[in-house]
């Protein structure tokens, strides 16, 4: 895990990431730092790269629809390092990022991470999304750990 004054992390919403920085290569994870006393929810923000492309979430909710928080996705990924049968699916509260795995059932799991500002939904807005490669069982559960750790959560 990299630390912001290394560089990896860029901007975020608040000025810039807050403590540590999962750093997966094609994306970029942090804590945007600036976490409501009203509504005290984890946050993420995400940078995704590739081939020319970079695009930035500053700020999302980093619980899902069903009440789970992002690490414990990956970190229940981690427990199915067998593998699985179809996709598992993690979305934001606010529909703005959307993180889906796939088990090749051989030891790959291959994660794609879709970020959509808010203002998709208003039909005038942007889409990207990138896949990256993590070997099941302890990857996946040193990633849901780093992640874990970043968001404070």
């Amino acid at each position: 895990m990299a630390r912001p004054e290394d560089g990896a992390g860029g901007e975020g919403g608040g000025g810039g990431p807050v403590g540590p920085v999962v750093d997966l290569g094609s994306v970029l994870l942090w804590s945007p730092g600036n976490i409501d006393p009203d509504y005290p929810l984890p946050k993420v923000a995400v940078r995704l790269r590739a081939d020319g492309m970079e695009a930035l979430l500053p700020e999302t909710v980093a619980l899902g629809l069903d009440g789970t928080a992002l690490p414990d996705f990956l970190a229940e990924l981690a427990e199915s390092f067998r593998g699985w049968v179809g996709v598992h699916v993690w979305e934001s509260l606010d529909h703005d990022l959307v993180l889906t795995a796939t088990h090749d059932g051989r030891g790959a799991v291959s994660l794609r991470w879709e970020i959509a500002p808010w203002s998709l939904w208003k039909g005038h807005a942007w889409r990207a999304s990138v896949e990256v490669d993590v070997e099941p069982g302890e990857a996946m559960r040193k990633l849901a750990e780093d992640v874990r750790e970043a968001l404070a959560v």
